[in-house]
């Protein structure tokens, strides 16, 4: 699976895990774990612009990025 950002970023892996992943190593800001980093982003989506990113699993925390426009899904 690969998702792009707007601004041009690719994000590729074998999982939605994988996705998060990729998305925590490249952020310049520290979570201790890969929940507590999606809780940071879901609390920086709501500030910045409302959005409903939820937490409880990988796969939905990337599908809410997708929905508000953060990611957006590369076909194969």
């Amino acid at each position: 699976m690969e998702f792009i950002t707007p601004e041009g970023t690719v994000y590729s892996g074998n999982s939605f895990g994988d996705i998060v992943q990729r998305l925590r190593q490249d952020t310049k800001k520290e979570a201790s774990t890969r929940k507590a980093f999606m809780e940071m982003i879901s609390k920086q989506c709501y500030q910045h612009n409302e959005a409903a990113i939820r937490t409880d699993s990988e796969e939905h925390f990337v599908q809410d990025l997708v929905d508000a426009g953060y990611l957006i899904p590369v076909e194969s």
